[in-house]
C-alpha cells in the first residue's frame, strides 16, 4: 500500500489538474454558448444556400463548364481538413483523421497524389507525421472565421482547377448536432456536385440573362466560399461542444480518483493508527 505522504501527493496533483480543466471547461462553455446563438441562423442559411444550389442546377446541368464535367487533365486531389488548434477535445480531431484516411482510401490515390490544406494546427501536425503534401496551414479561431481567409481558399482552389494543378476538391469536417454528438462529414467541392435525383424531379425551368457557361463559371466561387463557411462555422462548434464535454467528463472522473484516494488514505492511517496502538500494547505488556 502506499505511503500517506504519496497518497497526499497523489490527491494535491488531481485536485490542482481539476482546476485547471474547470477552468477549461468554463472557457469553452462560454466560447459554445456564443457561437450556439448563431446555430439557428446558420441552419436557415445553410437551407436558403441549398435551394439556390438546386436553382443553379437547373441551369448549369448541362454546361460544359470544366467545374460541371469535372474534364480537366489531372486527377490529383485536393483535400482541405477542418480540426482545432489544440487537443483535449475528446475526439474532434481523431475524427477527422479517420475520416480523411478513409477519403484516401476510397478514392485509391497515393500519397503524391493529393494535397491538403489544413484549417486548424491540429490537422498539419497530423499530416506531416503521415508524411502528406501539405499545400497550406492556417489556424482555426475568430480571425479565420473572418471571410477574408476563406475567400482566399476558395479562391485558391478554383484557380488550382482551372489551371488542371487538381481534378478534385473535397473538405472534411464535423457537422454539429449537439455538444455530444458531431457527425464526421466528407463533400465534394469541385468539380460542383450536381443532384440528378433533383434534376430528375423536378421540371421547372430558370431562365437567366446570361449563358450557362458563364452562370456556372460566376456561382462556382461563391458556392465554394459559403461551402467552406458552414464547414468552418461547423468545425469550430464542434470543437468547443467537444472540449467543454470533455472537459466535464475529465473533472468527474478525477473527482472520483480523488474519493478513491481519499478513502485509501483513510484506510493507511486507519492502519498505522492500529500498528501504534498494537505496539503500545505489545511493550507494556513485556514490561510487565
Amino acid at each position: 500500500m502506499a505511503s500517506i505522504r504519496d497518497l497526499n501527493h497523489k490527491i494535491g496533483s488531481l485536485q490542482n489538474m481539476q482546476k485547471v480543466m474547470r477552468a477549461m471547461n468554463m472557457i469553452a462553455s462560454t466560447k459554445f454558448s456564443k457561437l450556439l446563438t448563431k446555430q439557428i441562423a446558420l441552419l436557415k442559411f445553410t437551407e436558403a444556400l441549398e435551394d439556390v444550389r438546386n436553382s443553379l442546377f437547373l441551369r448549369i446541368s448541362q454546361s460544359s463548364s470544366p467545374i460541371v464535367t469535372g474534364e480537366v487533365d489531372s486527377k490529383r486531389v485536393h483535400i482541405i481538413l477542418f480540426t482545432a488548434d489544440r487537443g483535449l477535445c475528446g475526439s474532434h480531431n481523431n475524427s477527422i483523421s479517420k475520416g480523411l484516411e478513409k477519403l484516401v482510401a476510397k478514392l485509391g490515390v497515393d500519397v503524391d497524389d493529393f494535397d491538403v490544406t489544413s484549417v486548424g494546427s491540429r490537422g498539419a501536425k497530423y499530416c506531416r507525421k503521415r508524411e502528406y503534401n501539405i499545400y497550406h496551414t492556417v489556424d482555426i479561431n475568430e480571425k479565420t472565421l473572418q471571410d477574408g481567409n476563406l475567400l482566399r481558399i476558395s479562391q485558391t482552389l478554383l484557380k488550382r482547377f482551372n489551371n488542371s494543378e487538381i481534378g478534385s476538391a473535397y473538405i472534411v469536417y464535423n457537422k454539429f448536432i449537439s455538444a455530444l454528438t458531431q457527425d464526421t462529414t466528407v463533400e465534394k467541392v469541385l468539380p460542383i456536385q450536381i443532384d440528378k435525383e433533383f434534376l430528375a424531379n423536378n421540371n421547372q425551368e430558370v431562365t437567366s440573362d446570361v449563358s450557362d457557361l458563364e452562370l456556372a463559371e460566376h456561382a462556382a466561387p461563391m458556392l465554394i466560399f459559403y461551402q467552406l463557411k458552414t464547414a468552418l462555422s461547423n468545425s469550430y462548434l464542434s470543437e468547443h461542444g467537444a472540449r467543454m464535454t470533455a472537459m466535464e467528463n475529465a473533472s468527474n472522473n478525477s473527482q472520483d480518483l480523488i474519493e478513491r484516494y481519499g478513502a485509501i488514505k483513510n484506510r493507511a492511517r486507519q492502519t498505522a493508527i492500529t500498528n501504534e496502538l498494537t505496539e503500545i500494547v505489545s511493550g507494556t505488556e513485556a514490561m510487565k
